[in-house]
């Protein structure tokens, strides 16, 4: 009889296990039609001047010095595609102050990016 009990006990267990559903939950993706350096971007990354003005390869003091260390070949922070991106990589990661972009600042800089990072 004990043999039989721990036979259900196994049984109920195992059955309890297959049971279960596990629910993969995706990261939202935003998708936004446009973005503009000068209205979209730039807004994100003028609160980084405090460390970007200038004494690093990101100078955030101005609209002009931002679009230019960023886009700069040599500081390589915008190169296509977006896979290999530098400055995707930094926002990624969390770097200081990016950790509080939203899904819709990510996607209009990832716009910005795609659409050929002009100075708009």
């Amino acid at each position: 009889m004990n043999y039989f009990i721990k036979i259900f006990v196994f049984l109920f267990l195992f059955g309890s296990l297959l049971s279960c559903e596990y629910e993969t939950i995706k990261p939202l993706k935003v998708e936004v039609e446009s973005a503009s350096f000068a209205t979209d971007v730039y807004p994100l990354f003028s609160t980084c001047s405090t460390c970007h003005n200038g004494s690093h390869i990101f100078d955030s003091r101005d609209l002009t010095k931002a679009y230019t260390s960023l886009t700069l070949p040599a500081n390589g922070l915008v190169v296509p595609p977006l896979t290999e991106n530098n400055l995707m990589k930094m926002i990624s990661d969390k770097h200081q102050g990016t950790a509080n972009y939203s899904a819709t600042d990510i996607a209009k800089i990832e716009k910005w990016i795609a659409d050929g990072y002009q100075n708009n």
